[in-house]
C-alpha cells in the first residue's frame, strides 16, 4: 500500500484533518479501501461520530492492491505531519502490517526530506451505519446571520423554540 498526496492545498487539508482529529480521538483505524480512505471514530467520550472520506482520485498515487485497516495513534500521526514544510510531498506506505512509514519528500534541495515509521495498532471497532431519514422539513440558513440571531435571542432567555410549517419558520 502506497499513497502520495503532492498538491500543496491537499496536503494542508489532509495536515490539518489528522490535527483536528487530534481533538476527539487519540487511535483510529485508517481503511484503506480499492476507492476511498475511510476513517470513522467516536470522541472519547462516546459522545460525537466523525466520518472521513478521502476518495482515491483526490490522491496523486493511490495504489491499495487489498482492503487494508491500519490502527494508529493520531497525536503521533499528527506530530509528524506538523514537521511538513508546505512544499513536502506526503507518501504513507504500509510494507508489512507492523509500521505505517510517513515519508515528507521535497524535490527543492534547500528542504530536508523527513521520514518517520510508526507503530500500527490493533483497534477492535466496528463500523457504525447512520440509517437515512426523511425529514418533515428541510431548511438552509447561513452559520453566521443564525449564530447572530441566536446571540440576539438569547438576551430574551436560554430556549429558542422554533416553529415550522410549508411556509415559513
Amino acid at each position: 500500500m502506497q499513497i502520495i498526496i503532492s498538491d500543496e492545498t491537499k496536503t494542508e487539508i489532509f495536515t490539518k484533518t489528522f490535527l483536528h482529529l487530534n481533538q476527539f480521538s487519540t487511535m483510529v483505524n485508517l481503511r484503506f479501501q480499492s476507492e476511498a480512505l475511510y476513517i470513522q471514530g467516536l470522541d472519547s467520550n462516546h459522545i460525537s461520530l466523525f466520518e472521513i472520506r478521502f476518495c482515491k482520485d483526490w490522491f496523486k498515487q493511490y495504489e491499495v492492491e487489498e482492503p487494508q485497516v491500519l490502527g494508529i495513534n493520531i497525536e503521533l500521526l499528527s506530530k509528524i505531519l506538523n514537521f511538513r514544510n508546505k512544499c513536502q510531498d506526503i507518501v504513507l506506505r504500509a510494507e508489512n502490517m507492523d509500521h505505517l512509514f510517513i515519508d515528507l519528500i521535497s524535490s527543492e534541495k534547500n528542504i530536508i526530506s523527513k521520514y518517520f515509521k510508526i507503530p500500527i495498532y490493533d483497534i477492535d471497532t466496528d463500523l457504525m451505519e447512520i440509517p437515512e431519514v426523511e425529514y418533515q422539513a428541510d431548511f438552509i440558513i447561513g452559520s453566521k446571520p443564525i449564530k447572530e440571531f441566536i446571540d440576539q435571542m438569547s438576551t430574551f432567555g436560554e430556549i429558542l423554540k422554533l416553529n415550522c410549517d410549508e411556509t415559513e419558520i
